[in-house]
């Protein structure tokens, strides 16, 4: 079939129809593309340090710096009553758990360690029944995360 050129770069077959339009190869590249496209966006979403991932991490360390700045806000009111309440108080004194549970909020309890009575565990539990534990050292004010895996205590400061 012979075919001539015509107008706006349309092809005029001997029959005289017009065509146009893109090749079997264009279409077939065009498609291996975008699914290599779709891939590499599948990989950067839901990967093992994927946005969602990365999401869900920032998400609990959000928590715990939350948790961590309530902690040393109840042992900064704590230091000051016991200023108010006895004028010979030393802040080397630190707290005791039950000067920091009055200040903590609800959902907060804290607790004297009992092998070291300066080391105050404060556990928060939330609305999904779920717990996060800290230790507060109650003469320095310091505050770690206590990570519980497979029965051992790992401490993230």
């Amino acid at each position: 079939m012979k075919q001539t050129k015509g107008l706006k770069g349309t092809t005029i077959s001997k029959k005289g129809r017009a065509e146009s339009g893109i090749t079997l190869i264009a279409l077939v590249i065009t498609i291996i593309l975008l699914m290599i496209l779709a891939g590499v966006s599948i990989a950067t979403l839901s990967g093992e340090n994927g946005i969602l991932g990365r999401a869900a991490d920032a998400k609990i360390r959000t928590q715990q710096e939350a948790d961590m700045e309530q902690i040393k806000l109840a042992y900064s009111a704590a230091i000051i009553d016991n200023y108010n309440s006895n004028t010979t108080y030393s802040s080397k004194e630190g707290v005791t758990a039950a000067q920091l549970q009055k200040q903590l909020p609800n959902g907060a309890t804290a607790q004297e360690d009992t092998t070291d009575a300066k080391i105050i565990t404060v556990t928060f539990t939330y609305s999904d029944n779920s717990t996060s534990k800290y230790q507060l050292n109650g003469t320095t004010g310091d505050v770690t995360v206590v990570v519980e895996e497979d029965n051992t205590t790992n401490t993230i400061s």
